[in-house]
């Protein structure tokens, strides 16, 4: 089993990796808002990277 300490480090690197794609990805479409953006990327994930999908997907919300 992983050590909690361990395992907390990892999942913020991780998180770190995809916010950073997320926002290399994000300066390129200007004035578009966070959530316009992330429902493209997530009309058409396989067209995109999976960081970049990750990081969309957390910007997702549902209405249900």
């Amino acid at each position: 089993m992983a050590h909690p300490i361990a395992a907390g480090r990892c999942r913020a690197l991780v998180d770190d990796i995809v916010e950073d794609e997320w926002q290399r990805f994000r300066a390129d479409w200007g004035d578009e808002s966070a959530a316009e953006v992330a429902g493209l990327v997530v009309a058409e994930p396989d067209r995109h990277d999976w960081q970049v999908v990750d990081a969309a997907l957390d910007r997702i919300t549902c209405d249900e």
